[in-house]
């Protein structure tokens, strides 16, 4: 009856640990497709553009420069943006390789002989779930006070050397990088 019990709490773990990811890898796209989205108004306004701008090759050069304007390495809030994914990154790293250690442990004492140790794995879900809701604080605190999501910054940069690279190709269309093509059949043509 204890391998029975055993086989339910690993299989509990799995599946809750599962359904734990998947909801926090959506409510973080949602959230960051909500940034972007406000991100991209701004940009217009900015810019000077209407909502309903015709996008054309004419306006690339605009957005290009603005956001290599606004996600520049030599502002400060950029440089805290970055940093503090980094941080998060190592962070989650960290909580990964601590459920990996407790996993382990917890098969360890299973192989044994000791099979009520596999109640044990809950704290594996306890664990990640603190780790998604700081996760979730650092970021609503980094979005809050530098309007950057962490680590975006420097991703962007390194697009932007993609964007200057590929241009000479015409590969790379900065519209639908920006999320403006959604259900356009040509987009910055």
């Amino acid at each position: 009856m204890e391998i029975v019990s055993a086989f339910m709490h690993i299989i509990g773990v799995c599946v809750t640990c599962g359904i734990l990811g998947i909801m926090y890898q959506y409510c973080i796209a949602k959230w960051n497709e909500k940034i972007l989205t406000a991100f991209n108004a701004n940009m217009l306004m900015d810019l000077g553009l209407p909502d309903d701008t015709k996008i054309d090759k004419d306006v690339d050069a605009e957005v290009t420069k603005y956001i290599s304007k606004h996600f520049r390495s030599d502002k400060l809030v950029n440089r805290v943006a970055d940093f503090i994914g980094v941080i998060m990154i190592i962070f989650s790293v960290l909580i990964g390789v601590l459920s990996t250690a407790i996993i382990g442990l917890v098969i360890y004492l299973m192989f044994i002989g000791e099979l009520k140790s596999a109640a044990g794995l809950w704290s594996t879900v306890a664990l990640s779930a603190v780790g998604m809701l700081i996760n979730i604080i650092v970021q609503y605190l980094c979005i809050l006070f530098t309007d950057r999501i962490p680590g975006v910054p420097r991703q962007v940069r390194n697009d932007l050397i993609e964007i200057v690279a590929s241009k000479q190709t015409e590969k790379f269309n900065i519209f639908k990088y920006l999320g403006f093509c959604r259900g356009q059949k040509t987009c910055g043509n």
